[in-house]
């Protein structure tokens, strides 16, 4: 069903470190397998994958319906269902996501568990603590949520579009991303400038964006994915929405 894919949008953050890497490549070190490590990595991807950046909250969801509006004119079936009865995608909107946000939380610890297996694998233990300390600090934060708030999906969109099956791929999403660049970083302190930059002098934001196509490709195939139960209280989420259009038409 093309709503699972309109919450696209909320995964940007995934890799946002993509937007700032400015500096020459460097070699990963080779993981070694620790309990603490992997529990360190679960940590990271507890920050970059949180509640408030996959689910976010009811403006997020005001914003996916908009996003389902735009979409749309793309679909003639679509196209007909809300020349028919209007309003009615925005009403399914409304509907859904409730029943989608409440699966993505039960199943969001296997989003963490599958990024975390990418941190552990590319970043030793230290370079991890050092992630950790800078995207939960204030300036972090800042930045993700700056990219969160600049963020405007056009490529996502247009893709969806064309895609004819409702299919967006990872670069769509960077693409996005990276246009969010010139607002978050015209609304950075000095301050927070000094703090990116000490960061990009590690290397590991050049380490992150070699990660990042790979971050988005699990975060869609996640969101791609159902828990049990979900497609079948979908289904009578939307079944109940229909019959009660039908009867205030009756009426």
């Amino acid at each position: 069903m093309m709503i699972r894919f309109t919450i696209i949008l909320a995964t940007a953050s995934l890799a946002l470190a993509s937007s700032y890497a400015v500096l020459a490549d460097t070699t990963v070190m080779q993981a070694v397998p620790s309990d603490v490590h992997k529990a360190k990595a679960l940590k990271l991807a507890g920050i970059l994958n949180s509640e408030a950046i996959i689910i976010g909250d009811d403006a997020s969801d005001a914003k996916t319906a908009a996003f389902m509006q735009e979409l749309i004119s793309s679909d003639p079936e679509l196209v007909e269902l809300d020349r028919d009865d209007p309003g009615i995608v925005r009403e399914i909107a409304r509907v859904a996501m409730p029943i989608i946000n409440k699966y993505y939380r039960i199943r969001l610890p296997e989003l963490h568990a599958r990024q975390s297996d990418l941190y552990f694998r590319n970043f030793s233990e230290q370079e991890i603590d050092r992630l950790i300390a800078f995207y939960a600090s204030p300036t972090g934060q800042k930045m993700i949520t700056l990219t969160m708030d600049n963020l405007q999906p056009n490529a996502v969109i247009e893709e969806l579009k064309s895609s004819g099956d409702w299919k967006t791929s990872s670069e769509s999403v960077l693409t996005d991303i990276r246009r969010t660049i010139p607002g978050t970083m015209a609304a950075m302190t000095d301050a927070d400038l000094k703090e990116m930059e000490k960061l990009m002098q590690s290397g590991l934001l050049v380490r992150m964006k070699k990660i990042a196509n790979e971050t988005q490709t699990i975060a869609l195939t996640w969101m791609d994915e159902t828990a049990p139960g979900e497609d079948e209280e979908m289904a009578e989420a939307m079944s109940a929405l229909f019959e009660r259009r039908a009867e205030k038409e009756v009426k």
